[in-house]
């Protein structure tokens, strides 16, 4: 993950950003080996806090990263059932989600 510092914005001594990983860590899929890095990076752009701030972008890249493993010859729901086998609360969710959209 590479993006400014949301955390440092408001609170400069700030040593560690953790909402810059949210959605990529935390994730109910088993997933063995995995590795997540962030690395602060300056733009232009000014940025802020949010409703459920680094969820908005990175657990979007997240699935879309899941949508390219299955592409590699699995449906793309069955590849997320496979993945939340030990989450039955997860995986209801995600069945409830699958029918309502058809």
């Amino acid at each position: 993950i590479v993006e400014p510092s949301i955390l440092k914005r408001y609170f400069p001594f700030a040593v560690v950003d953790f909402s810059s990983v949210d959605g990529a860590v935390g994730r109910a899929y088993a997933i063995t080996n995995r590795r997540i890095d962030y690395v602060e990076a300056e733009t232009p752009l000014k940025s802020g806090f949010w409703r459920s701030v680094g969820n908005s972008h990175t657990a979007f890249a997240m699935e879309a990263f899941a949508d390219e493993l299955a592409a590699a010859g699995r449906d793309p729901l069955e590849f997320r059932y496979r993945m939340l086998a030990k989450k039955p609360r997860h995986a209801a969710v995600l069945e409830l989600a699958a029918a309502r959209a058809g």
